[in-house]
């Protein structure tokens, strides 16, 4: 009898959940014994009859396609693997600019309304914030929770990293991709603030941050967040995988924020005695507690099928998933032993999968003497037949604990692992905890950096080599507990010679950040002079948005393309260059004679550059180079945050046309600047910050401002705008165009000085 007929019988109801049970552990027992589990000094020895055991990818395999974060110390992925590689340390005292931790601070862990603990890890920039890329007022982004904008952030990059436009996504995959979040702390409405703002801070919810990912990307899939404690992320990750399979989407979004913003939480953690003493007692150590970490991260998942027939880079696949309630126990946040037994052994007989397998497991562990324990002694029952001693590490012991982000911070240390086929080490672990002992286990703690050895399975004939293979464990104080199998993908695309075009394409919505993208681009690719250059160009061509201020280069080669780089950061900074093969709005636009080689390539440059519908795809006939994750883009980011009520700052309405020069100037200009200095007030934008040209919508207003924007302007000028006009005059431009021409057909009955103290008044 195998598990799927188990899993029949209970259905159908022939035996009851306590007989399947106990079938389901003697097969996966029988599995274990048909393993000849072998050690060798360098790899692990696995023979096995089931080719599923093997490298059998299956329909159900979900292909992870994208991955990035805001970890403590590293702001994104590649920074990440340098720490965790290096063995880096990334908790620090808490910093200045979040709290004065000296007023919550006593080393008394009995003190009322303290905290015993100093430490955590932190990301940078929490409080910074570029509303206006993302469509957003500044008013708003005031009062849109810090986890809620950096996951906004944190997203886009991760789509630029795995070359996903907004466009891309439509055209490919009808922009049916679904989003989920995991979250679990709302701590913002903690600040102080004038009272209307503290009133809206108060309405914030989990969903309104995936419900913002989806609306800014237009994205028509689920959009779920779920709260389910430390164990959040994880359980979006097998929410998002059943939404895969089921086909309610063809992408899935998931994704985790957790930042300590507030001294509030260290107080209420420190009071149930949750929270380390020491910050040097870390996981699987004699530690009394866990050390908060901040980490935004978010993951791209697809079924693997689509994700070979599209062409995506595959980072690694999600073989199977698991969530279980412990249940009742010794108390609501007492980790219960049977219950994480089950789970994991239900979960391998359910899949297929067995124990024997697993090359390495990313621990649950942070240093709560109870919880490592628990999770030990689960783990010794549930590979207690394994024949050899199978690594453990946690990224808690390096970054600490990432509470709602857990599941994506260790799935992001085992896919860089996966990539580079190295263990890294889990630092602070000593003393050991006093109830685990590897020694008497059939496990071994990684303390050092060290290769991954591929696993090989005997033959008669030639040995087959078997998958690095992982088992993730993250439990949630509430009791929800999570298991992930991870494999790795080994079926690499063969690379070809591609015929490109060598065009590379910059854009971004300011000048500024367009400058620092030349740069970041710039310092990147004195590093990577290994990568293709027609992946290099693909990527940019197909897998970025086109904004408006762009630049082109054409390029052949890695030193010309650096050292056109380095002339583009001249031309931006302001200085005059000379070149033929840059392009851009900011030189001449003759084409210069470039020879007939280049002639094609310059046209093509220079028509994208000036904002021309290019379609780069057709001159792929050969096929498409692979996208890389390249650098993303940068930012505008400024302070953010909720005011008290005496550092409130009123923006004043601007007067407009009060001088005699103002009088004499068109209604055309007179309406402009009305409808920009009420934009300016009722979005706390800068006057000069507004672009005539520019949507309302990516100036960040919404339906509730534009009407607001109607009244005060049909007072101001005794003219009447109906909702549909913001549809078709989405500008000031092209509204105050029309509202004039309207004004100056309608003004017979009007006398000019009417008009005149009409456009004088104060709103």
């Amino acid at each position: 009898m195998d598990a799927k007929q188990v899993f029949i019988d209970l259905q159908s109801g022939k035996i009851d959940a306590e007989e399947a049970k106990r079938r389901l552990f003697n097969y996966q027992s029988r599995a274990s014994k048909e393993l000849d589990i072998t050690l060798t000094e360098d790899d692990k020895v696995v023979e096995n009859r089931d080719i599923r055991e093997t490298n059998n990818n299956t329909a159900d395999d979900i292909a992870i396609v994208g991955i990035n974060g805001h970890f403590p110390m590293a702001s994104d992925i590649d920074q990440f693997w340098l720490n965790l590689s290096s063995g880096q340390d990334s908790i620090s005292e808490i910093p200045k600019d979040r709290w004065n931790n000296e007023a919550y601070y006593s080393a008394d862990k009995e003190a009322s309304g303290k905290t015993y603990c100093r430490w955590g890890g932190f990301i940078e920039d929490v409080e910074g914030f570029d509303p206006l890329f993302f469509n957003i007022s500044p008013r708003d982004a005031e009062m849109i929770d810090p986890q809620e904008r950096k996951m906004l952030e944190v997203v886009w990059e991760t789509l630029e990293r795995s070359g996903y436009t907004r466009k891309r996504i439509k055209q490919q995959l009808d922009s049916q991709v679904g989003v989920f979040i995991g979250s679990m702390y709302q701590q913002y409405h903690a600040f102080d603030a004038e009272i209307s703002k503290k009133a809206m801070v108060a309405l914030s919810s989990y969903g309104s941050i995936a419900n913002r990912i989806s609306y800014f990307f237009n994205l028509n899939g689920p959009s779920i967040a779920l709260d389910t404690m430390c164990s959040s992320a994880s359980t979006a990750i097998d929410v998002a995988c059943h939404s895969l399979r089921y086909g309610n989407c063809k992408m899935a979004i998931v994704g985790a924020a957790n930042l300590s913003i507030h001294p509030y939480k260290y107080v209420a953690l420190s009071q149930v005695q949750m929270l380390s003493s020491d910050k040097d007692k870390r996981s699987f150590a004699a530690g009394d507690g866990f050390i908060p970490s901040e980490v935004v991260a978010a993951v791209l998942l697809k079924p693997l099928a689509r994700a070979e027939a599209d062409g995506d880079n595959i980072l690694a696949l999600i073989k199977s998933t698991s969530v279980k309630h412990k249940g009742r126990s010794e108390g609501f946040s007492v980790p219960e032993l049977s219950s994480q037994v089950s789970l994991l052994q239900e979960h391998f007989a359910k899949s297929g999968i067995a124990p024997e397998t697993i090359s390495y497991i990313e621990s649950s562990a942070s240093g709560s003497m109870n919880s490592d324990s628990t999770e030990f002694a689960t783990l010794k029952e549930v590979f207690s037949a394994v024949g050899f001693r199978c690594p453990v590490g946690s990224v808690k012991a390096n970054i600490g604990h990432a509470e709602a982000s857990s599941g994506l911070a260790q799935l992001a240390k085992v896919v860089l692992q996966l990539h580079h086929q190295k263990l890294v080490p889990s630092i602070k672990t000593e003393p050991i905890n006093p109830s685990i002992s590897f020694e008497d286990s059939p496990f071994y703690l990684v303390e050092t950096l060290s290769d991954w050895k591929q696993p090989v399975k005997n033959s008669k004939h030639d040995p087959l080599k078997l998958p690095r293979r992982v088992s993730i464990n993250t439990f949630g104080a509430g009791g929800t507990n999570c298991h992930l199998i991870i494999e790795e993908y080994s079926f690499p695309k063969e690379r070809k010679r591609i015929v490109f075009p060598p065009v590379f394409t910059f854009s971004a919505h300011k000048r500024n950040s367009l400058l620092l993208l030349i740069r970041k681009y710039k310092d990147f690719l004195e590093k990577q002079k290994d990568l293709p250059l027609s992946d290099i160009a693909y990527t940019l061509q197909v897998g970025r948005e086109e904004m408006e201020h762009r630049v082109s280069v054409v390029a052949h080669n890695y030193l010309e393309l650096l050292n056109e780089l380095e002339k583009v950061e001249k031309l931006l900074d302001g200085q005059k260059i000379d070149s033929k093969n840059i392009f851009s709005t900011l030189l001449p636009t003759d084409l210069q004679d470039s020879g007939e080689e280049n002639r094609e390539f310059h046209r093509l440059a220079q028509a994208w550059a000036r904002g021309e519908v290019v379609e780069w795809q057709s001159y792929y006939i050969e096929g498409a180079p692979q996208i890389l994750p390249l650098p993303t883009y940068t930012f505008d980011r400024k302070r953010y945050w909720l005011r008290k009520p005496e550092d409130y700052l009123q923006f004043n309405a601007v007067e407009v046309a009060e001088t005699s020069e103002e009088r004499v100037e068109s209604l055309n200009i007179q309406i402009g600047r009305a409808v920009a200095a009420t934009l300016s007030e009722l979005l706390a934008l800068q006057n000069e910050s507004i672009d005539w040209n520019r949507s309302f919508v990516e100036l960040g207003a919404d339906s509730l401002t534009l009407s607001r924007l109607a009244r005060k302007i049909e007072s101001q000028f005794q003219v009447k705008i109906k909702n549909r006009d913001f549809l078709q005059y989405r500008t000031v431009d092209l509204l105050s165009s029309y509202l004039a021409k309207n004004l100056t057909e309608t003004s017979t009955h009007h006398s000019d000085e009417h008009l005149t103290k009409a456009a004088g008044s104060r709103f």
